[in-house]
């Protein structure tokens, strides 16, 4: 018994010498950092660096650091009426209105959405390419259907 842990010990001795020379190492300037945040200084949310007189982000860049929904199940949701179905990926801001306050903290009660335990909320960059189009195209045609009915409202009125 002994002897393994001492073997145990041993194995862990160059792992830490290992960990702490590559601490030393150089770094890849910020610039080179991959924009899901694995490598280089963590990133502020592109929403909180905009609003705080960060420098801009490139619209890729803010579109990859968004966060959407993905939904894990096939449901009604009682509240707004809206069906939601297993591996669909929708922006939070589009989502359920109800889980939407939640997810942004306007609500706080624990429970508030029947559907908030078969969502998960993750980084575009996180998604496979098809769900990031998939996403890019929901972005679009909503952007779409806004300019027209702004359009509509300001020759109407």
């Amino acid at each position: 018994m002994l002897s393994c842990s001492l073997s145990h010990a041993a194995r862990r001795i160059p792992l830490c010498r290992r960990l702490l020379s590559s601490a030393a190492a150089p770094t890849a300037p910020p610039s080179a950092a991959r924009p899901s945040g694995g490598a280089g200084p963590p990133r502020p949310h592109p929403e909180w660096a905009l609003s705080h007189g960060a420098p801009q982000m490139d619209e890729v860049e803010a579109f990859l650091e968004r966060r959407v929904f993905k939904w894990k199940a096939t449901k009604m949701c009682t509240v707004c009426k809206k069906e939601i179905v297993r591996g669909l990926v929708e922006p939070v801001e589009y989502s359920c209105p109800t889980l939407w306050r939640l997810y942004h903290g306007y609500v706080m009660l624990k429970r508030n959405c029947p559907n908030q335990t078969h969502v998960s909320v993750v980084k575009v960059s996180d998604l496979r390419s098809e769900e990031r189009h998939q996403v890019w195209k929901m972005i679009l045609q909503h952007k779409k259907q806004h300019k027209q009915s702004n359009q509509s409202d300001s020759s109407g009125g």
